[in-house]
C-alpha cells in the first residue's frame, strides 16, 4: 500500500532545488524536449545555447556572477548632447525586409561626452520603468516612468558609467571632460 503524501508537502517537494548549474545571463526562458525518449533543458546565455540531458552526467556549477559593465567593451560613436532616451528606435533587416521597433532596454546615444558641470538627462520614452543609476552607486535619477525625465550634475571629468537598475544588462557612458 502506497504511503499518502499531504498535499502541502507533496507541493513543498515539486518546488525544491534539485541541481543547478550556472551559465552567466540566461537571453530568454528554458525550453523542454524530448529526443529518443531522453528528456532535456536547453538556454540561451549570452552567445552560448546550453542544453542538459534530465539525470545527466554534469555535475552541479556555482551561479556566475553578473559581469559588470566595465567588463564589456565601449565602442561605437561618442555623441555630443546631454540628453539620452530610454527605450531607443532600432532597426532590424532581416530576411523579410528592414523593420523598426522599440528596444525598451537600450539607451541613445549609448555613448557620450560633455563638458564639467553639465546636467545630463534621461527621458523614459518606454512604458517601462527605468531608473538610472552609476555602477558604482554615487547617484541615481531615481525610477522613471513612462515618459518622465530624470537628471545629474557631472562636476568632475572622468568616465561614467551608469545602469538601469531594473534591466542591469542596459548600460552606457558618459565622458566627461
Amino acid at each position: 500500500m502506497e504511503e499518502a503524501i499531504p498535499i502541502r508537502t507533496a507541493e513543498r517537494r515539486a518546488r525544491q532545488l534539485l541541481w543547478h548549474f550556472g551559465v552567466g545571463s540566461a537571453g530568454g526562458p528554458p525550453a523542454s524536449f524530448e529526443i529518443d525518449g531522453e528528456q532535456y533543458v536547453a538556454t540561451v546565455a549570452g552567445s552560448n545555447v546550453w542544453a542538459f540531458k534530465l539525470h545527466g552526467a554534469l555535475p552541479q556549477a556555482p551561479a556566475a556572477s553578473a559581469p559588470s559593465a566595465r567588463d564589456q567593451p565601449f565602442v561605437g560613436p561618442i555623441a555630443t548632447t546631454a540628453q539620452i532616451e530610454t527605450a531607443s528606435l532600432a532597426k532590424d533587416r532581416g530576411f523579410t525586409g528592414t523593420h523598426y521597433f522599440t528596444d525598451e532596454y537600450a539607451f541613445a546615444p549609448y555613448r557620450t561626452r560633455v563638458p564639467a558641470g553639465t546636467q545630463v538627462m534621461w527621458r523614459n520614452n518606454g512604458r517601462m520603468v527605468h531608473t538610472i543609476v552609476a555602477e558604482d552607486g554615487s547617484w541615481s535619477t531615481g525610477p522613471l516612468n513612462e515618459g518622465d525625465v530624470g537628471a545629474t550634475t557631472f562636476t568632475k571629468p572622468g568616465t561614467y558609467i551608469y545602469i538601469c537598475k531594473e534591466h542591469p544588462w542596459a548600460y552606457g557612458e558618459i565622458i566627461v571632460e
